[in-house]
């Protein structure tokens, strides 16, 4: 039970990370519905719901990766890590490891 909860977290944690990027893309176009994109985002988790740039910009925010010491790794650095609900937990996952690790 542990593992799935923290999947879940981990789910809920990105879910709230895709909200952010889809409500910035929201300024750019105000009829996105970001409710129908999240759902879309949960129910097709390898699909591209966010524009990656914006998904970068983000998370460089939240987890403080503006130095080069703590940059989003260059392996992680893909269109689908940062435009798809399974590669943002991935990417959302190590750079949380890093974070407890400082």
């Amino acid at each position: 039970m542990e593992t799935a909860t923290l999947n879940a977290t981990a789910v809920d944690g990105v879910l709230g990370i895709i909200r952010e990027i889809l409500e910035l893309q929201k300024e750019g176009t105000p009829d996105l519905d970001v409710e129908d994109m999240l759902r879309y985002a949960t129910e097709n988790p390898d699909k591209e719901v966010v524009d990656s740039i914006g998904a970068v910009s983000v998370l460089c925010v939240l987890y403080g990766a503006q130095t080069p010491e703590s940059f989003i790794p260059a392996h992680l650095l893909t269109h689908k890590n940062l435009s798809t609900l399974e590669g943002l937990k991935k990417v959302v996952t190590e750079l949380g490891h890093r974070k407890q690790q400082k």
